[in-house]
């Protein structure tokens, strides 16, 4: 299993890379726990964008259909509906409702990994169903951390540690900066769509189980 532990490790990877490979995405704080928060809550679909422009063009496509979600510095750009907090996916709104999200890190580390065969997203709030159904594939596993800016995130890596000590307890250290190794993958587990370099997330059932996310190119 390779860990990624910021923007300098994850980005300008070549495909060949990726290629055969799932990526598993981290952004505790806070792009993956809303996304899973909102497919939990009965949001139709996510779909991450890389950039505010794209987030906003995909919003004029859809119209009333979804919500435009996340931040830049911490808050919502002009014009958003939500910002990027997984409290905010909690109250009430229209079932079926799609949401386009894009974020300082998450969404960018989504689109560095676009070219891996199957792409997960992983919170503290799905670790026990991911580290499940990851026990099942035979795929490598690449981890993802988004990080802080261009910085190493705490938060990830303490996500990361905690998966690597659920699929391997007999040897639970810490990510280093250097890609750790083992024979562990996964499968694809829902096939959806996206568009240049977004995301669309698809949700399996109403648990918080493992969330899946395919990449096609434009």
């Amino acid at each position: 299993m390779e860990v990624l532990l910021s923007p300098a490790a994850y980005e300008n990877k070549s495909p060949v890379f990726w290629r055969g490979k799932v990526a598993l995405v981290i952004d505790v704080l806070r792009a993956t726990s809303s996304i899973v928060t909102a497919l939990a809550e009965g949001y139709a679909w996510v779909q991450g964008c890389r950039t505010v422009e794209e987030a906003r063009l995909l919003a004029d496509h859809h119209g009333p259909q979804a919500l435009l979600a996340g931040e830049r510095g911490g808050l919502p750009p002009q014009g958003f509906h939500k910002g990027n907090s997984p409290r905010e996916f909690l109250h009430p709104h229209p079932r079926g409702l799609g949401l386009i999200l894009t974020t300082s890190n998450g969404t960018r580390a989504l689109a560095a990994a676009q070219a891996a065969d199957q792409v997960l997203v992983l919170s503290f709030l799905n670790l026990s169903a991911t580290a499940e159904w990851l026990r099942h594939q035979d795929k490598p596993i690449v981890l993802v951390c988004s990080g802080t800016g261009e910085d190493f995130s705490l938060e990830d890596s303490l996500l990361a540690s905690a998966l690597l000590q659920i699929l391997e307890p007999t040897n639970p250290s810490p990510p280093s900066s250097a890609p750790t190794t083992a024979t562990l993958g996964t499968r694809p587990c829902v096939k959806a769509k996206t568009a240049n370099t977004s995301s669309r997330l698809a949700w399996p059932t109403t648990s918080l189980g493992a969330v899946s996310s395919t990449f096609t190119p434009s």
